[in-house]
Formats: structure tokens, sequence, C-alpha cells
């Protein structure tokens, strides 16, 4: 009984999630903010750790919201209203989707093991290789 209590308790703790202030990122978040978020609005910063993991939710009144991890490099930007800023999308990215799907906008950015997942405003998934070359679309 006292070990499912310990394993319990355990298991609560290892995802801790708890609000914080801008201040409280990592530099490099607070920069990327700065940089490429400058008239947004912040409606809330959450820190989320977990037994060997640090990310931070930064979340915009507007609904837009950027995933960064413990060092404060960017690991996922979603976009409700305006497209992901066009300079944070490396170039061989943003050539091929000018490309083929020019009438396109990015709403949605993520770096998954390696890759980039890409998702357009017309709801089109592309994923994107470590040399930012294309590899497939998803379903």
């Amino acid at each position: 009984m006292l070990m499912g209590l310990f394993a319990l308790q355990t298991m609560v703790k290892a995802d801790d999630e708890r609000l914080i202030t801008v201040d409280q990122l990592p530099k490099p978040a607070q920069n990327f903010i700065s940089l490429y978020f400058p008239d947004h609005k912040i409606s809330m910063v959450k820190e989320e750790e977990d037994f060997f993991n640090v990310e931070y939710d930064v979340i915009f009144t507007d609904g837009d919201k950027v995933e960064f991890l413990k060092n404060g490099e960017w690991k996922k930007i979603e976009c409700r209203v305006r497209p992901v800023p066009y300079s944070v999308v490396p170039g061989a990215v943003r050539t091929f989707i000018e490309q083929k799907h020019p009438d396109a906008q990015i709403m949605k950015i993520e770096k998954d093991r390696g890759d980039l997942e890409i998702e357009l405003n017309n709801k089109i998934e592309l994923v994107f290789g470590k040399d930012h070359q294309f590899k497939r679309y998803e379903d």
C-alpha cells in the first residue's frame, strides 16, 4: 500500500506545470518573442517539468502559441490568425512552399526528431528533413 502511494505521488510530480513570467523564460526564448512576435500580447507563460525535461509554452491573446525547449530554442509555433513569421521558416522550406503552394500560408511549424513538420492554412501538412529538403505529405 505504501509503495502504491509513493508511486502515485511520483507520477503526479513527474508532470508539473506552473505559470511563470516572461522574465523567467530562458534568454533565447525572450529574444525570440521580441524579434518575431513584437506586437503580440502575452496571455500566459507556462513551465512544464517532468522527470528529465523542462519546456515552456507562451500563449498570446490572439491564440497563437510558441513552445520552447529548456535551452530556449523554439520547438513548435502555432498561429491562428496570422501566419508563422516568414523569417522563422528555413529558406529551402519557404521556397518549396512558394513554388508548390503559392497561395498558402504556414500556420504551424514543429521540430520533431530532426524533421520539420509544416501545416498550411489549407490544412495540407508537409514534412521536411534535417537538411530542410521535402520528404513527404502527411495525411
